[in-house]
This record gives C-alpha cells, structure tokens and sequence, in this order.
C-alpha cells in the first residue's frame, strides 16, 4: 500500500467532513469545468424526456433553483472523491454538518453574552467619578476603620507542616 492509502485509512470520518466543508472548490478548475459539464448533460437529457407542455431548456440558468443544488452538490462530492480518494456519504455529512454548525453558534453566542457592554453614559460617569458622587449601580462599601485593641486575639496555635517535628517538652 502506499503511504498516501495509510494516511487516508488513518484519517477519520469527521476529518474528511471537515476538510470537505473547507474545500475551496471555486479556485479549483476541474470542478467548474466538471460542473458546466454536469449542467450541459441535464439540460440534454431533460430536453430529450420533455412530456407534452413542458417548455424547452436552452440554458444551464433556466434550470431549477433545486435541481441546480442538487447537481451542484452531487458534483462537489465526486470531485472531491476523486481529488482526495476518500468516501462522502451524504446523509452522515448532513448530519456532520448540522452539528457541527450548531456547535460553531454556541461558541459565537457564547463569546457575544461574555463581552462587556460599553455604557453610553461614559462621560456621565467619569464625571460622577471625578465629582466624588455615587455612581448609580455600585454597592457602597462603608469605610471602617479596624482598631488593634477592639480587634480579637487569635488563639489557635499555628499547624505544623507535615515536615515539621512537634517539640514536645
């Protein structure tokens, strides 16, 4: 086997639906030729199955929206396939897909609810702040000042660390 057949067998499913995912398939010429190809041999062959009042195609924009994704899509996998001897299947993509989108909008929303909100009062309160006045939504913490002689003594001898020997006298 070839080392290129061992990376591929050692790559997991999940790998090769993301690197499907991330494929950049418009800068890639065998595709968009492929794709024309594709839209051409439709057109023949929906042309050739035509049933009586159903009108002519002549060009690959006539094509139905649908059609057209799903052509798209069926041509995607092939050359990606091909260009990657990996297996796509579909139905197990989809579903990749789905889940991993959803995981991808938990993250943004999560990073969205942790941003701080600016305030739009920020002049607002560098002068309250600067004035010595209370900023509206800020606990007051009351100013007490601790005196050594009403304050306790503590009484519990210090622990000795599990190095340390106790004394004993």
């Amino acid at each position: 086997m070839s080392s290129l057949a061992d990376s591929s067998e050692a790559t997991s499913q999940e790998d090769v639906y993301l690197q499907f995912y991330r494929y950049d398939f418009e800068n890639f010429p065998e595709y968009q030729q492929g794709l024309q190809q594709v839209f051409a041999d439709y057109l023949i062959q929906y042309n050739s199955n035509l049933q009586p009042g159903q009108k002519e195609l002549s060009e690959i924009s006539e094509i139905e929206s649908s059609t057209k994704n799903q052509l798209t899509l069926q041509a995607k996998v092939y050359f990606f396939c091909e260009k990657t001897n990996e297996i796509l299947n579909l139905e197990d993509y989809f579903d990749w897909k789905k889940n991993f989108e959803s995981k991808i909008e938990e993250v943004t929303d999560h990073n969205i609810e942790t941003d701080a909100p600016y305030s739009s009062n920020y002049e607002k309160i560098v002068d309250l702040i600067l004035n010595n006045k209370p900023v509206p939504g800020i606990k007051k913490i009351p100013e007490v000042i601790l005196d050594e002689a009403t304050a306790s003594k503590h009484e519990l001898k210090e622990r000795k660390k599990p190095w340390e020997k106790e004394n004993k006298v």
